[in-house]
């Protein structure tokens, strides 16, 4: 038994936490309402102009042996609203961009901020409530439990932001709508094809309302027509005010992005 089936407990209607496992809240009310529509999450009251990720001299060394530097020194704007993508080959230094972005690593140097908030100086209590409240995210791997049913594997994003069962469950029912699934939102998420599986994490990104969501090779498992059906969806998501970035080593959806970073040689440019 995985820890999120421990969590969940036996396969049923009703998911439920234990007490003494339940989410921290950082020191914050954890959000108990709210839309999909984007900017209506439970983060910071800041204005909505300025990007909604700033990146200010930052650089990641790891200390080795042997030494890595990772991100050269680099600033970078990500406003709010759009599609942006990171592109680079294996070993450019993606993936430690995307972990500075997604607040789960902090730089050598330099700042990030979210949303207007700095965010390399907080604790990681505080990161990780910023984190759950503000960002949503989405892996080449989909990460589901495949004999819990597609409604559940939505709704465990509300379990671990601390939602109600009235309120996961709402956001879980309009998640799978903006994602077109849900007639199969009683299905075991192990009955469903690839493409279909990748929309529920989709939908499992999108519980919260987060501003920034970030996808990591979210059509790199799919078929071509399958994953172009995925990048028209986070396409629709982008134009609705969400800022969704995706990592990719595909050529084609590069060239899609209303903002295109490359990445080489821990060297960071937008094109």
């Amino acid at each position: 038994m995985t820890r999120l089936e421990e969590l969940l407990g036996e396969p049923g209607p009703e998911l439920s936490v234990p007490a003494a496992d339940a989410p921290s809240s950082g020191g914050s009310d954890a959000p108990s309402s709210g839309s999909l529509d984007a900017g209506s999450s439970g983060g910071p009251d800041v204005p909505d102009t300025g990007p909604v990720l700033s990146f200010r001299g930052c650089t990641r060394t790891y200390p080795g042996p042997p030494r890595v530097r990772a991100l050269l020194p680099f600033d970078l704007d990500i406003p709010a609203g759009g599609l942006v993508t990171v592109a680079g080959p294996s070993g450019s230094g993606k993936s430690t961009w995307l972990s500075l972005a997604g607040l789960l690593d902090r730089p050598t140097s330099g700042t990030v901020a979210l949303d207007g908030q700095e965010t390399t100086t907080l604790s990681e209590i505080d990161r990780t409530d910023l984190r759950g409240r503000m960002i949503g995210f989405v892996f080449q791997a989909f990460h589901l439990m495949p004999l819990r049913t597609v409604t559940e594997n939505v709704e465990l994003a509300g379990l671990y932001q601390g939602m109600d069962r009235a309120t996961r469950r709402d956001q879980a029912a309009e998640a799978l709508a903006v994602v077109g699934l849900t007639p199969r939102a009683m299905a075991r998420a192990g009955q469903l094809s690839g493409g279909e599986q990748q929309r529920v994490a989709i939908a499992r990104g999108l519980v919260g309302a987060p501003r920034l969501l970030l996808c990591d090779e979210p059509t790199g498992n799919l078929d071509t027509a399958t994953g172009a059906g995925i990048v028209t969806i986070l396409e629709r998501l982008a134009a609705t005010g969400i800022t969704v970035v995706v990592v990719t080593h595909d050529p084609d959806l590069a060239a899609r992005g209303t903002i295109r970073v490359e990445i080489r040689d821990g060297r960071v440019h937008v094109r």
